[in-house]
């Protein structure tokens, strides 16, 4: 099991996710039985498949394959570990199936794994990705009155930042980005450029649409990570 599973791992380091899956077919034929670190590794295989996760049919066929191994691992009598569970959420996050992703984080909960930030995180980018920012949101409060393990990560802030940011929503992106530093996270300057641009767009069109002079004061406010400044003078 052990050369299968080194096996699989390369296919991994070589971004080939679907050969670690043709991997596992042949482990099985040839009598051996995967464990649960076997699945796990074929998702995380399938997972680094690109460099840039792709939308429509060839991010469903990667899709299609993770719940192949899911159903598989079920039928092996495996039981599916956190890991297993977490990965398959962000893999069906990260390809665009964010049903998928939310029926696999539903069985989750319901079996008692623990929600880790990866998971929430996965599934925060894949409510944004949909337009979903308050189910992004409700997921991100949840996240930070969560247990330890559950708390945001600096890629969590920086996943609400950019949601928020996509949809319009400014105070909230600014208060994730506050948040950030707060929580002591290196900042990230090109997020706050494009809050700091989203602002000022908003600003230059006016009316009841435009950036509020108190949203404007927190974010000139903010510091950055390389002495940058802002000035909205004049925008609001």
């Amino acid at each position: 099991v052990e050369e299968y599973n080194a096996l699989v791992r390369a296919c991994g380091a070589c971004q080939q996710g679907l050969k670690a899956v043709d991997v596992l077919k042949a482990m099985q034929r040839a009598g051996h039985r995967p464990t649960g670190e076997t699945y796990a590794l074929v998702l995380a295989s399938l997972q680094t498949q690109t460099a840039a996760p792709s939308r429509g049919r060839a991010g469903s066929e990667q899709v299609r394959v993770a719940l192949g191994v899911r159903d598989d691992m079920r039928a092996a009598g495996v039981e599916a570990t956190t890991e297993v569970f977490s990965r398959l959420v962000s893999l069906c996050a990260d390809y665009g199936d964010y049903p998928a992703a939310q029926r696999i984080f539903a069985e989750m909960e319901a079996r008692g794994h623990r929600l880790d930030s990866v998971c929430c995180t996965a599934l925060i980018k894949g409510y944004g990705a949909a337009g979903w920012v308050d189910e992004a949101l409700a997921m991100y409060e949840r996240m930070r009155r969560g247990p330890k393990y559950m708390q945001p990560s600096r890629a969590t802030f920086l996943a609400v930042c950019r949601v928020c940011r996509q949809h319009g929503r400014l105070d909230a992106a600014l208060e994730a980005y506050s948040s950030m530093r707060a929580a002591g996270f290196e900042p990230c300057d090109a997020e706050l450029e494009a809050i700091m641009e989203a602002l000022a767009n908003k600003a230059v069109e006016g009316g009841a649409g435009g950036a509020s002079s108190h949203t404007a004061q927190r974010a000139e406010a903010l510091p950055s990570g390389g002495g940058l400044r802002f000035d909205l003078r004049g925008l609001t």
